[in-house]
């Protein structure tokens, strides 16, 4: 998976986590966003849902075609492309102009869209709303990284949920006591401690040669091996021998 998809992965899980986005993806487009698509050749309808790995639903609205359709030919491209996707429906009765309209749609209650436009001020605008945004550069699309403002309100998220789950522990504990009921404390968590080696895995030292093998090297440098000493057997004396004879 090439790096800019796996980018992309992250933030959408960030936005999922958090904000509860998740697919089929709503994308509401811009005029702006179809302009740069046609100047670097990208299909729109193929390559957002290959970028996003989901599925999506390309949408616009009245007042971003219809500023494509008042800026004559220059426009046309972008006014043909956005005429292909659905249209949602407008908050407002007349035409507003697109910026505003694309702002107020994708800022209605209930409603989760990601924010295709080329559109510096648009964008800036969504941004502070956890609004999350696509846009085109080298060539490609590239879903913007959260904002400094997405992040401090999914940390101030997290922090509530922790303080309600710790509210709602007091008050269960507070509960049992009015009901006389037993009060289990909770354990506190034992912080691991490092741990020498298992003794039975380690292997013990090998020793050195038996001693005898080396007593009979040490004999051996000190000039031989001792020897076991033979007994000679004495012989009888002639004298012996002839008073035997006599005897007899």
């Amino acid at each position: 998976m090439k790096t800019r998809y796996k980018k992309a992965k992250r933030i959408l899980t960030f936005y999922y986590n958090h904000f509860g986005l998740k697919p089929p993806y709503n994308v509401l487009i811009c005029g702006t966003f179809c302009k740069q698509a046609l100047v670097d050749k990208i299909n729109i309808a193929e390559q957002l849902p290959k970028y996003l790995s989901a599925e999506v639903k390309l949408c616009t609205t009245k007042c971003a075609i219809k500023e494509c359709e008042l800026g004559g030919s220059l426009l046309y491209g972008p006014y043909k492309v956005l005429s292909q996707f659905d249209i949602v429906h407008c908050p407002h009765a007349w035409f507003k102009g697109s910026a505003k309209c694309l702002r107020k749609t994708a800022l209605g209650k209930g409603n989760q869209f990601l924010v295709a436009t080329q559109d510096e001020e648009l964008a800036s605008s969504l941004r502070e709303h956890n609004v999350p945004l696509l846009h085109i550069s080298h060539n490609s699309i590239n879903l913007e990284a959260a904002s400094d403002s997405s992040k401090a309100t999914a940390e101030e998220k997290t922090s509530q949920k922790l303080t309600l789950s710790q509210k709602q522990e007091a008050s269960i504990i507070k509960m049992k006591q009015e009901m006389g009921l037993p009060v289990e404390e909770l354990k506190k968590k034992k912080k691991k401690k490092l741990k020498g080696p298992n003794p039975l895995s380690c292997k013990k030292k090998k020793k050195k040669m038996m001693n005898t093998h080396a007593t009979a090297l040490n004999g051996v440098a000190s000039g031989g091996i001792d020897k076991k000493k033979r007994r000679k057997k004495k012989k009888k004396s002639h004298s012996v021998v002839a008073d035997n004879i006599s005897v007899s």
